[in-house]
């Protein structure tokens, strides 16, 4: 199993910061009750509110695939209040890179790592 991390950033519209923390506690909740194998998932704002990143990272493609499942309703309504860029490092299935490239994810898949 390969695991997957995941790095979105988002610029959040004005006077829409608080409704953004609002949903990602929703989402934070889910992570925690509903997936085991989601390792990370941490989130982080600027001083003035306007960027945040969240760091995620996936035992392996199911995980990831789960989690998408678990959170595509309130990824739609992140993207109502901000607008994303997203980075996935790792091996990512095909049915996977369907899922997420249509929101611009650009995927790096490993060349070299530390074990090889």
């Amino acid at each position: 199993m390969s695991e997957i991390q995941v790095v979105a950033k988002f610029a959040i519209k004005d006077g829409n910061l608080d409704e953004f923390k609002r949903i990602v506690g929703e989402a934070m909740a889910i992570v925690r009750e509903k997936e085991p194998e989601t390792l990370a998932y941490d989130w982080f704002f600027d001083d003035d509110g306007s960027t945040s990143v969240a760091i995620e990272r996936y035992s392996g493609s199911a995980a990831l695939l789960q989690h998408l499942g678990h959170l595509g309703g309130h990824l739609a309504e992140l993207l109502k209040l901000s607008s994303m860029t997203v980075e996935v490092y790792g091996i990512i299935p095909t049915e996977i890179a369907k899922i997420i490239t249509p929101f611009g994810a650009k995927i790096f898949v490993p060349r070299f790592r530390k074990g090889n």
